[in-house]
């Protein structure tokens, strides 16, 4: 684990919620967050990797 990112994180959450309020900048990041999973989701890395064939199941 890094401590190195808590300072700059505590400038990035601490500016925006003294400027904004507490309640926005919550929605601010929740909104953030939410958006950052959108690359991964829309991205061709979820689709099946062509060339491969599924395993068969045989009858227990």
């Amino acid at each position: 684990m890094s401590w190195a990112g808590i300072p700059p994180g505590g400038v990035l959450g601490g500016v925006p919620g003294s400027v904004f309020g507490a309640t926005a900048t919550l929605w601010a990041g929740a909104a953030g967050m939410t958006l950052s999973a959108l690359p991964g989701l829309l991205s061709p890395l979820r689709s099946p990797v062509a060339g491969v064939a599924p395993v068969p199941r045989t009858p227990a």
